[in-house]
């Protein structure tokens, strides 16, 4: 891995972790609104591909030391943005539209964080009820992965859009390759 790549891994897993420690109260419980998780859908993109995965799963553990549910979030939390993140990016082998693949992407994601959190985490281990655990986590994540996350790949589609990711592409298979 070149110092480019453990860079931008270093800055994508320093961002998540401090935009969930910034909202704390609202980024951790039955009903969370995580503003990190807009960046879930960096993935999506071949500017950012699999180094993304990498840094939101670090982001995700770096968040989780401090939540209200100890070891139970570090790993469940940790495993649920690997999973939404990696569905984001595996969505954009989808072959139709890009938007559309996106969008199908981010819907994967909402599940696995749905399953992994509002199920597992908060209904099974915390035994907060089910509809109540799983309807606050959608909500929140159709807010900030959904919305806030669409619109920033719309935003970064039109600001690298498909030259720079070529260029680009060439990191992302440098990481395949010794990782």
């Amino acid at each position: 891995m070149n110092l480019r790549n453990a860079l931008e891994i270093s800055l994508i897993a320093a961002g998540y972790a401090a935009l969930t420690v910034m909202v704390a109260p609202i980024a951790y419980g039955p009903i969370q609104a995580r503003i990190s998780d807009i960046l879930l859908v960096l993935p999506f993109s071949k500017r950012f591909g699999k180094k993304a995965i990498i840094g939101l799963t670090v982001g995700a553990l770096l968040s989780n030391l401090i939540s209200p549910y100890g070891i139970y979030d570090i790993v469940l939390g940790t495993i649920a943005n690997f999973f939404a993140s990696s569905s984001v990016y595996l969505s954009r082998k989808i072959p139709v539209n890009w938007k559309y693949s996106l969008v199908i992407g981010i819907i994967g994601g909402i599940a696995f964080v749905d399953v992994i959190i509002g199920y597992a985490l908060l209904n099974l281990i915390y035994q907060v009820p089910a509809t109540y655990a799983i309807a606050g986590v959608t909500l929140g994540e159709f807010l900030t992965f959904g919305v806030g996350g669409y619109i920033l790949a719309l935003g970064i589609e039109k600001r690298f859009g498909e030259e720079e990711s070529k260029e680009n592409e060439t990191g992302n298979q440098e990481l395949e390759g010794k990782t």
